[in-house]
């Protein structure tokens, strides 16, 4: 899992979304083939400010805070029992 999560991350901060908000919401249709509801847009995106806060750069391109990001998402009850 922490592989395919750093490689994941690796693929997005190469990706030309205009906003965490906008990767977030590509990384949920992607992983689980649905848009996330508003509520978890807002938290998710809050989680890889968080996963990127002691980083002070550019969070687009912050690969470490992707891949826990990623890691999370794959560690969902919703990715795992996903059919």
């Amino acid at each position: 899992v922490s592989a395919m999560a750093k490689q994941w991350a690796a693929q997005l901060v190469n990706s030309p979304h205009a906003s965490a908000e906008d990767r977030v919401r590509a990384m949920f249709v992607q992983a689980l083939g649905r848009e996330p509801q508003n509520d978890e847009r807002q938290r998710w995106t809050a989680a890889v400010r968080d996963f990127g806060a002691g980083n002070g750069g550019n969070l687009m391109k912050d690969a470490a805070a992707w891949e826990e990001t990623a890691h999370a998402l794959f560690n969902t009850t919703e990715f795992l029992f996903y059919r």
